[in-house]
């Protein structure tokens, strides 16, 4: 099974006044794992899971490669 993990920094911008000072010493992070498969798959049902998995179709696309039938998305 093809897979790939990302893994992205989180944010405390746009919450407030001095937050944005705060995130800087923020240490939280959303790894997200994406196997493909070959067989077609539900479309993930969370927002986060969903903006993944758009952004994976994207990639695939910008890089003229075949869009996987079925995608999963784990966050953690």
């Amino acid at each position: 099974m093809r897979s790939a993990t990302v893994e992205v920094p989180a944010t405390s911008a746009n919450l407030g006044p001095g937050l944005d000072s705060l995130g800087v010493a923020l240490d939280w992070r959303a790894r997200f794992t994406l196997p493909l498969s070959d067989e077609p798959t539900p479309a993930p049902s969370g927002p986060l899971e969903r903006m993944a998995a758009a952004g994976a179709g994207a990639l695939h696309t910008l890089a003229g490669a075949e869009l996987p039938a079925g995608v999963r998305v784990d966050v953690a």
